[in-house]
């Protein structure tokens, strides 16, 4: 039976050793075309063989040369290149998209601080810059301006959005309750007469009794 042989190899020079089963072709080349064959390494041979009794057409053989798409890398951001046929693919980080992973996603666009914080984006993070009376990662924490206990004589504290109230027993007043307040009713003014047994001097003293 006439056979044509094509023997592949990787390399400069074709070896005349014994081609091994996944290293050559065989059949009549004029019927069957052969399939795509893959070749590894940065060279190739050929080597083709026919039957010297039969003459026929030549044939022609196409070739495309698939190199290392990742050299250079063009993925951006730390990304990891994968090396495909003709092609390549990147493998972003966290916080990065697009083709190349060349895009900084945006994690303020989800408006994630609240009332009224601004959102600083970060890579694969953001921080929200909290306004006065207000912490937490998204703000969203009312700080308890009562929890240094700032109302005195036993003043009752309330707390506010960046700031505190006390409302104050009776008796006192002030913005901690740190203030007495006298009344009219609150004191009895006693009017002493204070004698000198030496001088003739006599003065009066005012005595506050406070009830």
């Amino acid at each position: 039976m006439d056979k044509d042989f094509l023997y592949y190899g990787s390399g400069t020079e074709p070896s005349l050793q014994f081609f091994p089963q996944d290293g050559f072709l065989n059949g009549c080349f004029n019927d069957t075309v052969p399939s795509n064959i893959v070749i590894p390494g940065d060279s190739a041979w050929l080597r083709y063989d026919t039957d010297q009794n039969i003459q026929s057409d030549g044939w022609a053989l196409t070739y495309s040369i698939d190199g290392n798409d990742c050299n250079p890398n063009m993925c951006l951001n730390g990304a990891v290149c994968n090396d495909l046929d003709r092609n390549f693919t990147c493998d972003c980080l966290p916080g990065f998209e697009g083709d190349l992973c060349e895009t900084d996603v945006d994690e303020c666009a989800s408006d994630p601080c609240e009332n009224g914080g601004t959102c600083v984006d970060g890579m694969n993070s953001y921080t929200c810059m909290c306004p006065d009376g207000y912490t937490g990662p998204t703000c969203g924490i009312n700080v308890n301006e009562c929890s240094s206990n700032p109302c005195q004589n036993s003043g009752i504290c309330i707390d506010n959005v960046n700031g505190y109230t006390c409302s104050c027993p009776s008796g006192f007043t002030g913005v901690n309750c740190e203030t007495g307040k006298l009344t009219h009713n609150s004191c009895i003014i006693n009017l002493a007469r204070e004698s000198h047994f030496f001088t003739d001097d006599i003065k009066f003293a005012v005595i506050f009794q406070c009830t």
